[in-house]
C-alpha cells in the first residue's frame, strides 16, 4: 500500500501502478551446469542476426533482397566475487575445463539458464543459454593502493540464445 500524502485522505489514488514501471534488473539467478551461480554481473544475453544482400542480373526491379543467413548466439559475460567458503563460478570453470574441454569430450558444451526475478523474487523472465563453452577467465586485478572487492569474470560463447516471459522453461 502506497503511503498517502498528507491532507489527501482515503481520496487519494496512486496515479502509477507498479505493473507500469520497467523489470528492476537487480535480482537474478545464474544456473550453471545445474549448480546455482552467485554473480555479480551478467552480460551479452543477446543473438545476432546475419543477412546478405541479393538481386538477380535479371530481375527488373533493383532493389536488393535480404536473406538470413545465419543466426549467432551471444558471448555472455559472467562476474562474480570471491568468496572463502562457496563453491564460486571458478571452480565450476575448472571442472568445466578440466573434466570435458581436456579430454575433447563430446559434450563439453553445457547449458545455462539465466532468470530475472521480480522485487518479490519470482520469475519474469528467463533465457536459456544453448550450446555454451568458455572462451575467456578472467582472474581479480590485484592491486596494493586500492581496496575493491576481489572479482572474477567468464566469457562463455552461448550458440543459442532463447528467451522466454514468465517462469523459466528449459529448452
Amino acid at each position: 500500500m502506497p503511503k498517502i500524502p498528507f491532507g489527501l485522505g482515503e481520496k487519494y489514488q496512486p496515479t502509477r501502478s507498479v505493473k507500469n514501471y520497467p523489470q528492476l534488473t537487480c535480482y537474478w539467478e545464474v544456473l550453471f551446469d545445474n549448480k546455482t551461480l552467485s554473480a555479480f554481473e551478467v552480460s551479452g544475453l543477446n543473438e545476432k542476426l546475419e543477412y546478405v544482400e541479393y538481386r538477380n542480373g535479371s530481375n527488373p526491379d533493383s532493389r536488393l533482397t535480404k536473406r538470413l543467413t545465419k543466426i549467432l548466439g551471444g558471448t555472455i559475460k559472467i562476474t562474480w566475487g570471491i568468496f572463502d567458503e562457496n563453491e564460486n563460478g571458478a571452480h565450476l570453470y575448472h571442472i568445466w575445463r578440466d573434466d570435458r574441454l581436456t579430454d575433447h569430450d563430446e559434450d563439453a558444451k553445457i547449458n545455462i539458464l539465466v532468470i530475472l526475478k521480480d522485487e518479490n523474487r519470482h520469475p519474469v523472465m528467463s533465457w536459456n543459454c544453448t550450446g555454451c563453452y568458455p572462451v575467456e577467465y578472467q582472474g581479480p586485478t590485484l592491486k596494493g593502493d586500492v581496496s575493491e572487492i576481489a572479482t572474477q569474470t567468464l566469457i562463455i560463447q552461448a550458440e543459442k540464445i532463447k528467451s522466454n516471459m514468465g517462469a523459466p522453461r528449459l529448452t
